[in-house]
């Protein structure tokens, strides 16, 4: 069963919102991102990449290995921190960007990639570890997660950091990593 991932190449929304955003800027069309010497990023966003690196190195084992027993050791550990890492920004951060109406279509995309996410997950959930299925389903998973990484990563942080602030994404780090411990 081939499973097909649309390619996201960024909604009226998303435009609107940088477009928006880089009047701030003094009329330019260019906003920093993630990753480059004009950013660094703070906070809650900070934390997120550590557990996409994190996520991404779990997946990457996962996805690399035909052995069941290791999938059966893998796999539960991936589900439990996929699940925890988009919960959480799910109730954290993303309210918030909802909530500064310059960053609602960013919100609005990230559901729409975590849904694709749960289905998949959902997916593997129900296989046996040596389903013919795994490993092509494994695959998109791998896929559908670089893909959400790297949106969120070079186009939804460095956007919603200028938005909230440094303090502010400092205030929603302590209340992430609080929400993770209980």
């Amino acid at each position: 069963m081939a499973h097909r991932v649309p390619n996201f190449t960024g909604s009226r929304s998303e435009h609107a919102d940088r477009a928006t955003l880089s009047q701030q800027f003094n009329g330019s069309r260019q906003l920093p991102r993630a990753g480059s010497s004009a950013l660094v990023l703070t906070g809650i966003f900070r934390t997120l990449i550590s557990e996409h690196r994190d996520l991404l190195g779990v997946l990457t084992r996962l996805a690399n290995t035909s052995d069941p027993s290791l999938r059966s050791e893998l796999f539960p550990q991936l589900r439990e921190q996929l699940v925890s890492h988009e919960r959480g920004e799910m109730s954290v951060l993303y309210p918030s960007l909802r909530a500064h109406g310059l960053t609602y279509g960013v919100a609005e995309r990230h559901d729409t990639s975590a849904r694709k996410l749960e289905v998949v997950v959902g997916c593997l959930s129900g296989y046996s570890f040596d389903n013919p299925e795994w490993a092509e389903t494994t695959q998109t998973l791998l896929q559908i997660v670089q893909e959400h990484v790297d949106e969120e990563e070079h186009q939804f942080f460095a956007l919603a950091q200028e938005a909230l602030g440094r303090k502010r994404t400092e205030d929603l780090d302590e209340r992430y990593r609080a929400r993770r411990v209980s």
